[in-house]
């Protein structure tokens, strides 16, 4: 999958917000692409504009989102029906309302094999269902029978799970997926998305606040910040020696990669209906210069699959002005 120049919107009173405002990247068959941020940065809105569920009155106005060769902003909706669970699924982060409260998890999982397959026998399904939970760790024949408000929230977020890996989809998008569990859990659900993502070639955008939990399951990284991919790169040099300053920002505020006091992120992230005229996290920078309040800086290649928009990257790196622009 690749998405270019993703722009989606929701109109208020005040102006519309931006909160997707020019994505740029792309996802690499059996690889799995981390997209961090701050909470407000735009990761969910990102999410939801792949599968073009973005709730009104919120509308994509511009961009590609390709897979396959197919534009899916360019689909009917039948044809987007369709691939929504097949080739393209999702785990949202709020797992209670993935589920209808009135069905049992089992009929959620069996309705969605139904809908997409053609099965030689009815028992089919339910044996499906059955394998996905038992390899996410649950009690299979228990929870199938279960209500989702009789099951916990961590049970409730591995049986969405395998709802959505119950197709192989082609791209699975995981939205906080791990946040309810608790560490051992959390491990034996990123074990089974690596092992995923080698048995079914399957590709994964994992969204996530934990820099830890990216850092056991992805390939490569994007950071996200006001609506925009602000670095990008493969995860561990991303990690080892991140080029923007938000991504400093960030591991100077995580403990797995700050091994001496903890750093805060001064300030707030900025007002994405009112964004700065500049580059949007020059407010909160203390590396920023007359041009990072004046001009918005572009994703520019800095080396072989690496990107930074950052004015004071880009200097260092093109001291003529020539740019690659990803």
């Amino acid at each position: 999958m690749e998405v270019k120049n993703l722009h989606t919107l929701f109109p208020t009173t005040s102006g519309d917000i931006r909160a997707a405002n020019g994505i740029n990247f792309f996802m690499e068959e059996g690889r799995c692409l981390a997209l961090i941020g701050e909470s407000g940065a735009g990761k969910s809105v990102t999410a939801l504009s792949l599968l073009r569920l973005v709730p009104p009155p919120g509308k994509t106005t511009g961009g590609e989102i390709i897979l396959d060769g197919r534009d899916l902003l360019r689909l009917g909706k039948s044809e987007m029906r369709r691939i929504r669970g097949e080739d393209l699924a999702m785990v949202f982060q709020d797992s209670l309302s993935t589920f209808n409260p009135v069905r049992t998890v089992g009929a959620h999982i069996c309705e969605t094999i139904k809908a997409h397959r053609r099965l030689p026998r009815v028992s089919l399904a339910r044996e499906i269902a059955l394998e996905k939970m038992v390899d996410l760790g649950l009690p299979a024949d228990r929870v199938f029978r279960s209500f989702p408000f009789q099951l916990s929230g961590g049970m409730r977020q591995r049986a969405a799970l395998a709802m959505a890996l119950c197709l192989h989809p082609r791209v699975l998008i995981t939205d906080e997926a791990t946040t309810s569990l608790d560490v051992t859990l959390q491990a034996q659900v990123l074990y089974y998305l690596k092992k995923h993502l080698k048995d079914c070639c399957m590709s994964v955008l994992f969204i996530t606040h934990d820099l830890a939990a990216a850092a056991a399951v992805a390939d490569r990284v994007a950071v996200i910040y006001a609506g925009r991919i602000v670095e990008s790169g493969p995860l561990k040099e991303v990690f080892k020696q991140p080029l923007h300053p938000y991504t400093r920002a960030l591991l100077r505020s995580h403990p797995s990669f700050c091994p001496g006091i903890l750093e805060p992120i001064q300030g707030s992230p900025p007002d994405l209906a009112n964004l700065p005229a500049g580059c949007s996290f020059f407010p909160r920078c203390s590396e920023a210069g007359d041009i990072c309040r004046s001009s918005v800086p572009d994703l520019v290649e800095m080396a072989h699959e690496r990107g930074a928009a950052c004015h004071l990257v880009q200097k260092q790196v093109y001291p003529e002005g020539k740019k690659a622009v990803l």
